[in-house]
């Protein structure tokens, strides 16, 4: 066959494109069906390729529909979050790990917290062993860093990773 001008004809690539069909059929059937608006159906897939080729077949369809980003769950936010808390328990002496556990939803502390954190620290000394020593943090937000982290650092040393992490998670009230 000549490439430039007739196409490959893969068996495989038809039966995929034939279950896209299908898929994308039995959303409609089901909006229709059953008054369903398109947020309230999920299109689930093993691979995202195949997503994809949903959501061609959705829009051809006239389906409003929404695709998952490609967003690989170590580079989420969330994900960098977490590290850098799980860094400062490793390693206590790691400041900026510290400030960007603080500064994340989990914590909370504002940039204000921070540079009394950075001014309280003699030299020499971690931001975490000021903060886990402060008599009266300055702010709510720190105080709660404090008892938390006073907590999961004495644990670290004590209990397997997955276990610590479970903690933080529950009573880090990580999930809302």
């Amino acid at each position: 066959r000549d490439s430039l001008t007739q196409a490959r004809d893969e068996p495989e690539l038809q039966l995929r494109d034939l279950e896209v069909g299908q898929a994308a059929d039995a959303v409609v059937a089901l909006m229709a069906g059953h008054g369903l608006a398109p947020g309230e159906v999920m299109v689930l897939a093993r691979k995202r390729a195949m997503l994809a080729r949903v959501a061609q077949a959705l829009a051809t369809r006239g389906v409003p529909h929404v695709v998952a980003e490609a967003l690989a769950l170590h580079e989420a936010p969330e994900s960098l979050d977490l590290v850098a808390l799980l860094d400062v328990l490793a390693s206590p002496g790691h400041d900026l790990a510290l400030a960007r556990a603080l500064r994340c939803p989990l914590f909370g502390a504002s940039d204000g917290d921070l540079l009394w954190l950075a001014q309280a620290t003699a030299p020499g000394r971690s931001w975490l062993d000021t903060l886990l020593r402060a008599g009266a943090p300055p702010s709510p937000e720190l105080a709660r860093a404090q008892r938390l982290l006073a907590d999961w650092t004495e644990l670290a040393g004590r209990l397997p990773p997955h276990d610590l992490l479970d903690r933080i998670v529950h009573e880090g009230d990580l999930l809302p």
